[in-house]
């Protein structure tokens, strides 16, 4: 086998190290050293999906990935060891990769790579006598998930999209797969798909764990080398080439749940993404630097701004998009030729305009999967011809326009997913695009240095309404402030800051802000001078709540937001910083604190809207704890115990539909554990009583006893709990605890409640917090027809006492 080299941890944090090698085998691998990790994350990625589907067969990269999961007979299966270490996982099928995902307690990762690679090296499905009952089995959930995803913008989104393809290209039609698609699909099909596809050298294998480099290499050859060899990497390969798309420049179409949203598609030669991702990736970035955004919400257009050079099921592209308000989708035309005209100012400064200087830190739980995908389809166009450097002056974009309303009389329908859509021609064909107008910089504030605060912990100074934090340690400075908040304005916020916040990000600044139960916050951190940058910021916060969208999405998905909501409850005024700010920064916040708390109180919480969705019902039970470390360490237990077997429960044994999970969320300090099962072939009330049941005659039973098993669940808890992974998790907790009342970050409490947990304490809690009536609500949300534009959704929500029968385990 051929040794690993180092590179450079670009987007790690201080003190990681990252490493890429490949395997005798041909397998490609990706491995990333930090030290803070709390968990081992896992990733395999395998260079096929629903480009490498057969015509006939629809769906069946994506019906391969459900059964590999089926288990087997000696052994444990994945899915239950996962679950047994206090692990998660998950695949994923998209348009040129599937990717299988782990998070373990970093001490399970020899395992985990060793059951990983089992689970795609060796599927004993099959192999297996049964097989044709499984795969039935399979089929039969991924077509609950196919009825269920019609009320899911994303589908809608992919369809649309396929009109923009050529009649002859394999992305033309629907990938989801349904009953209708993989009907007469047999195990003998997933075997040659499988030994096809599934081979090391179109296999990527990342992995990200606390654990030395060469530890880490050794655990990943050992387990790799089990992969079949031989083949070629490009076997099977569709490239995505010139011939992907029609002659066709648009496409409007219609979702339930989502409108005003404008994506502009620049195609790529084949192979222009992997020879040149740092230029695609630098185009991307100079379209997020704010001045775009300003150009467009000056005019009253914008909502939000995006753009990558890895759009969801549309190949090699540069993608651009916008959410436009009312008046910016009527304006549709004259915000695409800005957007063209911006991107050709970028094109004219240079050829190649580089990486960027700076790239923030990548969330850690997700950056293996990103490895994989990202890697897999690279590996896809490796193979092609040498692409010219990024050419796309000339080009005019493909449109995919999401619309309030169609023109009547003139709308079609994809076939399955019956999504409504016409033609969209581009508004000023054949000159070219005038010159960029070189608007205002949108940053209103100018580059200088901020002065560093006294060394130390933070220190509490009496400044009237308003608590000044000053101090700390870290390698930038920060600056951080908190006012009361009433009703929703969030989004608000974010609309009106959009093109200052993408300004200093262009910079190399970071920034969150956020709105919950105890106000409104905004957290800023880089070389900028940050108190002008807060004060422009400040400016841009809305006095009064916008009223709220509707949902949209998956039912289930909507009602798990759910578990996040509360209800606001204004504070006082904070600030914390290294430094103490400006005086004319402490007058401003007391002005919009003012101007909160001067406010109109919100009212309680009303059921959302819902808009038309697909099949089916959701239904959610949502058990309630109190803001105490026992509480919550004894929710997040009980998620830990009971997704597993409540997901084999209700979707394997008793066929209701495919999304069934037990999730843990918090809402301002305020534990929360949501039962969620949604079915297209069951109501309400069945659902309910399925929950019920489990909870009646499994619950208790799945706790653990103490012993190994008890040891074992907490020392998962334990890895979930631990430090936090960045410096700007930490500075993020320590933030969140000023705003509490307290310096203690809210991970050590909850790391010394834990370690007085044992046995008879944890079932004593559990008893009395399943013991409280007022503990239960159900949240429902139904879809009475599935066809567009004609379904009724109701929702409804309510409290209920369990009963001794079907309630608490």
């Amino acid at each position: 086998m051929t040794d690993w080299r180092e590179l450079p941890p670009r987007g790690l944090p201080p003190g990681s190290r990252l490493a890429e090698g490949r395997l005798a085998n041909g397998l490609e691998v990706r491995l990333a050293e930090v030290p803070a990790a709390r968990q081992a994350r896992l990733a395999l990625g395998v260079a096929a999906g629903w480009l490498d589907e057969p015509p006939p067969h629809r769906g069946l990269a994506h019906l391969l990935e459900h059964c590999l999961f089926h288990p087997r007979r000696e052994g444990l299966a994945l899915a239950d060891w996962v679950g047994a270490v206090g692990g998660r996982y998950n695949a994923r099928t998209s348009e040129a990769t599937t990717d299988y995902h782990l998070s373990l307690p970093a001490a399970q990762l020899a395992e985990g790579l060793a059951r990983l690679v089992d689970l795609v090296a060796a599927p004993g499905l099959l192999a297996d006598e049964a097989a044709p009952e499984a795969v039935a089995r399979e089929i039969a959930v991924i077509d609950a998930e196919f009825r269920a995803r019609r009320g899911d913008p994303a589908l809608h989104r992919l369809a649309a999209l396929s009109r923009l393809v050529a009649a002859e290209h394999p992305a033309r039609g629907c990938h989801a797969g349904h009953r209708l698609s993989l009907d007469g699909v047999t195990s003998a099909a997933l075997r040659r798909f499988h030994r096809r596809h599934y081979r090391a050298p179109c296999m990527v294998l990342a992995s990200l764990a606390p654990q030395p480099l060469a530890q880490q290499w050794s655990a990943l050859c050992a387990a790799g080398q089990r992969l079949p060899g031989g083949g070629e990497a490009s076997a099977g390969r569709r490239a995505v080439d010139d011939r992907r798309w029609a002659g066709l420049g648009g496409v409007a179409w219609r979702s339930p749940g989502v409108s005003g949203v404008l994506e502009l598609l620049w195609p790529l030669r084949p192979g222009t993404r992997a020879q040149h991702a740092a230029a695609l990736e630098a185009l991307a970035l100079g379209l997020e630097d704010g001045e775009l955004a300003a150009a467009l919400c000056r005019r009253g257009w914008l909502q939000d701004l995006s753009a990558t050079a890895w759009p969801e099921g549309a190949g090699e592209a540069l993608a651009l998009t916008l959410r436009l308000s009312e008046s910016g989708e009527r304006h549709w035309g004259e915000a695409a030729e800005l957007c063209r005209s911006r991107l050709a100012s970028l094109l004219a400064r240079s050829d190649d305009p580089g990486a960027p200087a700076r790239l923030p830190e990548e969330a850690l739980a997700t950056w293996p999967q990103r490895q994989v995908r990202r890697h897999c389809a690279l590996n896809r166009c490796r193979a092609e011809a040498p692409a010219p450097a990024v050419q796309l002056s000339g080009t005019l974009p493909r449109l995919l326009l999401a619309c309030r309303e169609l023109p009547p009389g003139q709308v079609r329908r994809v076939p399955e997913s019956a999504t409504p859509w016409v033609p969209l021609a581009w508004p000023r064909r054949g000159p070219p695009p005038p010159p960029w107008p070189g608007e205002a910089d949108p940053g209103p504030w100018v580059a200088g240095s901020q002065r560093r605060g006294s060394q130390g912990e933070p220190r509490r100074c009496a400044e009237r309404p308003v608590t000044v934090w000053r101090g700390g340690t870290s390698r930038r400075p920060w600056l951080c402030l908190g006012w009361p908040a009433a009703g929703e304005r969030l989004a608000a916020w974010e609309t009106a800051s959009l093109p200052l916040r993408q300004a200093f990000r262009a910079r190399g600044g970071e920034l969150w802000l956020g709105e919950d139960a105890r106000g409104a916050w905004l957290a800023l951190r880089g070389e900028e001078a940050l108190p002008p940058v807060a004060m422009a910021l400040l400016e841009a916060w809305p006095r009064a709540a916008p009223p709220r969208a509707p949902g949209a999405g998956l039912l289930a998905q909507r009602l798990l937001v759910r578990l996040s909501q509360v209800e606001a409850t204004p504070s006082l005024p904070l600030c914390w910083a290294e430094a103490p700010p400006a005086a004319m920064l402490r007058r401003r916040l007391l002005a919009v604190a003012s101007a909160a708390v001067a406010g109109d109180r919100p009212d309680r919480p009303r059921e959302a809207s819902v808009a038309p969705a697909g099949e089916g019902t959701a239904l959610m039970l949502l058990l309630q704890g109190k803001s105490t470390p026992l509480e919550r360490l004894c929710l997040r237990l009980l998620a830990q115990c009971h997704d597993r077997p409540f997901l084999v429960e209700m979707r394997e044994r008793r066929g209701l539909g495919y999304v069934a999970a037990v999730r843990y969320r918090e809402a301002a300090g305020q534990p929360r554990l949501g039962y969620v099962v949604q079915s297209p072939g069951a109501d309400a009330e069945t659902l309910r009583l399925a929950i019920e049941d489990f909870l009646a005659v499994q619950g208790r039973a799945l706790l653990p006893s103490g012993g190994d098993e008890l040891a074992r669940r907490l020392a998962a808890l334990r890895a979930d709990l631990a430090v936090p992974e960045s410096e700007a998790e930490a500075w993020r907790c320590q933030w969140q605890a000023l705003r509490e009342g307290t310096c203690e970050p809210d991970w050590r409490r909850l790391e010394r409640a834990l370690e007085a947990l044992d046995g008879d304490v944890l079932r004593g809690c559990l008893e009395r917090l399943l013991a409280r009536p007022d503990a239960w609500q159900w949240h429902r949300l139904q879809a009475a027809a599935c066809h567009l534009g004609r379904s009724e959704a109701a929702g409804e929500r309510h409290s209920s006492a369990i009963s001794p029968r079907s309630g608490a385990p």
